[in-house]
């Protein structure tokens, strides 16, 4: 399995997790939900291209608790 195929798979989970948490109405689902969202386009803005160190620091995820 390369890099190209684990990024397809994580971009397939995270829209199906994406899809089940738009119908929830909680307020934690919608900022999960807006989570994921950000990170499935910033995933799909780079992919298929060279991807530079500033873009992998840029993909960074802080927790905000």
């Amino acid at each position: 399995m390369n890099a190209a195929t684990i990024v397809d798979l994580i971009l397939t989970l995270l829209g199906g997790v994406l899809s089940t948490l738009k119908g929830s109405t909680a307020a934690d689902a919608t900022s999960i939900a807006q989570g994921i969202q950000t990170a499935i386009t910033a995933l799909e803005a780079v992919q298929g291209t060279p991807v530079t160190y500033a873009q992998l620091e840029g993909l960074r995820v802080e927790p905000k608790w």
